[in-house]
């Protein structure tokens, strides 16, 4: 039995320091711009937070070239065959349902992990971009996918991203039918198919709906700030034989109106953002068209703007030429972002394609990824290193940047965790090699690499353990230093063997019992004139904090 004085949610986050950061919340956009925080000078935004984040890819929509390994199950093309499994429906089509499920779930359980979501803290970061498709929450007969068994997994990223302090952008990474044509990242490389009924439409407004009436529930607390209405639609404007612009718009304002309809939002907190994708048009199109006025979005609040930036495909086949390219992206971001914040949602260091055939990748190995790309020495380290500086210079003229992906199998040029391995991306994202020069094509001071005295190439990262401080370390502290000289509150604690645990705060005017579920997501019951906010970690770990009192349970 402990006794201690009652103290505040705010006492208590100072204190743990795992109230998240809530880089997405710090932005928000009345009807017609512009967002909060959009004065420009020469620190560009002091008064709101960069979003600095990653792409979780790769997980809840597979993605042949990401993690061929899983295309090299048995049941399914070899290298050798000429035949190929390019997505998700025909991975679960050639393997059925019940191989399927067996395969994909000990891929959702391990490809990433809490010691994942520590790093990404460690790392700096504020945000994790998690791409979710359709088939979730609505799959008809004639699909092939697994439906409902991600929502577990997904539960506990949520956990551990607010446990670290990591806001989550929800992205609705695939529409039935595919919004663009010949896409893995649709789970149907296919012809787009999106337009071809109007029961897509309903069913895609339904996964939203179900989406959003879960994740935005007050025992999440808040985790979820941005919903992202649909990945990277191709418009037949810009790529033919695609969806028409006036379909897509119809969408963008169906699908806003679910999510307003639909959210809950906690007292004292925006409703969530709502990110829209360029769908590769410019954004003077959208800052001057969809939201400007007459738009169809004209009358939104808390909205932004996604735009993704790859030079892998550009063309571009010289080192000087890439850094310049990134380097011309900050004025265009910069004149976009006066009108509705930008985030640049995917990019990467990678310049040219990997495991495009997958099947080329099969057993290789990381090490034989990096021979590959550092094969021409320390210059082609420089190179990448100069390519993340160029970059990021332009990206914070926008609200932030997402990077694609924290982790790949074999592409290291595509991972942040790899990336920050080999010292291509700085383990403290302050840290600059070069000076940013504005006035040159070229913005990088420093064109000389060999003579950076202080870079040294390849020191790894830690990647074994993270450093962020552990919850229950965290939490153990936090009550020792409210026990002092007191005597009015009393907790007691209990689990039994099969995991559940009972927490009772007395002396005060809120308690709480509760089991956690299978997820790690807690219940509660009994906790009359408290607020509570749900802190969720690992199963069986959970806390609760009422302004009354403290209700910790492990």
């Amino acid at each position: 039995m402990w006794s201690f004085n009652p103290f505040t949610l705010a006492t208590l986050t100072s204190l743990t320091l795992l109230t998240p950061t809530l880089a997405l919340e710090s932005w928000y956009t009345p009807p017609g711009g512009p967002p909060t925080g959009s004065g420009f000078n020469s620190t560009l935004n002091p008064s709101s937070t960069k979003i600095k984040g990653v792409n979780l890819g790769g997980w809840l929509i597979l993605e042949n070239w990401m993690t061929p390994s899983i295309f090299g199950v048995a049941g399914l093309p070899g290298k050798g065959d000429e035949d190929s499994v390019m997505d998700e429906w025909g991975l679960c089509e050639r393997l059925g349902k019940t191989r399927c499920e067996e395969v994909l779930e000990e891929h959702w359980e391990s490809f990433y992990t809490e010691d994942d979501f520590k790093r990404m803290a460690d790392y700096g970061l504020n945000t994790v971009r998690i791409p979710v498709p359709y088939w979730i929450w609505n799959v008809t007969e004639s699909e092939p996918f697994i439906t409902g068994s991600q929502i577990p997994h997904l539960q506990r990223a949520l956990n551990w991203s607010y446990v670290y302090g990591l806001d989550v952008i929800l992205d609705m990474h695939a529409l039935p039918g595919s919004q663009s044509s010949y896409q893995v990242h649709t789970g149907l490389y296919a012809q787009e198919g999106f337009s071809n009924s109007t029961e897509n439409m309903d069913r895609a407004l339904n996964a939203i709906e179900q989406m959003v009436a879960e994740f935005t529930k007050p025992e999440y607390g808040g985790v979820v700030t941005a919903i992202e209405l649909v990945n990277e639609p191709w418009i037949e404007a810009y790529m033919p034989n695609n969806m028409p612009w006036e379909l897509l718009e119809e969408f963008m304002v169906k699908a806003y109106d679910v999510v307003r309809s639909t959210e809950e939002i906690i007292p004292g907190r925006h409703e969530v953002m709502v990110i829209v994708h360029d769908a590769f048009g410019s954004l003077t199109d959208w800052t001057g068209g969809f939201f400007a006025p007459g738009g169809k979005g004209h009358n939104w609040t808390n909205y932004a703007l996604d735009t993704h930036v790859y030079q892998a495909w550009s063309g571009i086949t010289w080192d000087e030429g890439h850094i310049e390219s990134a380097c011309a992206q900050a004025s265009y971001l910069e004149e976009a972002q006066r009108s509705v914040p930008v985030i640049v949602g995917e990019f990467s260091l990678g310049v040219q394609t990997f495991c495009v055939d997958y099947k080329d990748c099969f057993n290789l190995t990381l090490a034989d990824a990096l021979a590959n790309i550092t094969s021409t020495g320390g210059d082609r380290d420089m190179f990448l290193r100069a390519f993340w500086e160029a970059q990021m210079h332009a990206y914070e003229h926008a609200a932030g940047w997402i990077f694609w992906n924290f982790k790949t199998e074999l592409a290291p040029t595509w991972s942040y965790d790899q990336s920050v391995a080999q010292n291509w991306v700085p383990l403290d994202l302050a840290d600059r090699v070069w000076q940013y020069d504005a006035s040159q094509a070229y913005c990088l001071q420093n064109q000389n690499w060999s003579n950076i005295p202080d870079f040294t190439p390849n020191t790894p990262a830690p990647l074994k353990d993270g450093t962020a401080t552990p919850v229950r370390e965290a939490m153990t502290l936090a009550v020792q230093g409210a026990l002092l000289n007191s005597t009015s509150t009393s907790i007691s604690t209990s689990a039994t063997t099969t995991g559940s645990a009972t927490a009772i705060v007395t002396g005060a005017s809120a308690s709480l019992t509760g089991t956690p579920s299978e997820t790690g997501v807690p219940t509660s019951t009994g906790a009359s004139n408290a607020a509570l906010r749900h802190l969720m970690t690992s199963p069986w770990t959970w806390l609760a904090v009422a302004t009354s009192g403290i209700i910790l349970m492990t």
